[in-house]
């Protein structure tokens, strides 16, 4: 083979390489997406106690609207928990339109959640989040550490570091 002939054939299989990444990063770009996490920490409560919430967050990395339209637990027996977020004024209910690199966050009871999944001797282990087209984005549920002994500590009505919530 001649050298011309290989320089040109190396051109060209890069050309087309290039024009495949180019294309699947048109093509990836064009997707809605969300990014999706869920941690569960702590929040006062309306006289200032320190109580457990789960706080869903939802980010619009693609590049064309999203409308998140509801968020559903899931239990470690695979079975969904349906749940209100809390209320506020600075966050809108669902469904709530995310343009490209806007946010949400909608708070849960941690306490009503952990209740249910207690009942059928289960765990919250994940969360999704739906789109209007439904589209799920999943997300694990991160629990702070030593978040379940504070609660513990709470019911049973100890004082204490071990009622003290966790750093």
């Amino acid at each position: 083979m001649e050298v011309g002939t290989v320089v040109s054939l190396v051109f060209g299989a890069w050309g087309a390489g290039l024009s495949t990444l180019l294309a699947r990063r048109q093509i990836r770009g064009d997707r809605r997406s969300l990014a999706v996490s869920c941690q569960v920490s702590f929040a006062p409560d309306e006289f200032g106690e320190l109580e457990p919430v789960a706080f869903v967050s939802a980010v619009n990395e693609g590049h064309r609207p999203v409308e998140a339209s509801s968020i559903v637990f899931w239990l470690s027996n695979s079975e969904p928990v349906w749940a209100m977020p809390y209320a506020s004024i600075d966050q809108p209910g669902m469904p709530q339109l995310l343009g490209d690199g806007q946010s949400m966050v909608a708070a849960y009871d941690w306490h009503a959640l952990s209740a249910i999944a207690r009942e059928q001797d289960a765990k919250v282990v994940r969360v999704t989040v739906f789109d209007g087209g439904r589209n799920k984005y999943e997300a694990p549920v991160r629990i702070l550490p030593g978040l379940d002994e504070f609660i513990e500590g709470q019911k049973a009505g100890r004082s204490g570091p071990s009622t003290k919530p966790p750093r």
